[in-house]
């Protein structure tokens, strides 16, 4: 596959899947890099935070830095164009972001 776009801008936005409450959040278009469904932030309902011990929680209430869950398949793989530049309404920046990610092996290995 040829890229459009460099290595670090998809590392960059691969980045803003983690940790990502405060920009999904009231954000009217996300989309999921796993299954590339596209959705409001407000759709999200699950999301992932750490306990006082520091292991993974899941929650319905995020917090500020809680990542969200794709609300149609339930991976941690969220993307928002709420605070940033990336081309999420783009399908083609959508299709090599979800290549690159998978790819890379960091849907599954995060």
């Amino acid at each position: 596959m040829t890229w459009n776009y460099p290595a670090e801008f998809f590392e960059d936005a691969w980045t803003h899947t983690f940790e990502n409450a405060r920009e999904v959040r009231g954000c009217p278009f996300c989309v999921c890099l796993g299954c590339r469904n596209s959705f409001s932030g407000d759709a999200v309902y699950f999301w992932t935070d750490f306990n006082d011990q520091g292991e993974p929680i899941k929650i319905r209430q995020p917090r500020e830095k809680s990542t969200a869950h794709c609300p149609k398949c339930n991976q941690e793989a969220v993307l928002s164009n709420k605070d940033n530049d990336f081309p999420i309404l783009n399908t083609e920046f959508v299709e090599q972001m979800s290549s690159y990610v998978t790819k890379q092996d960091y849907v599954e290995n995060r």
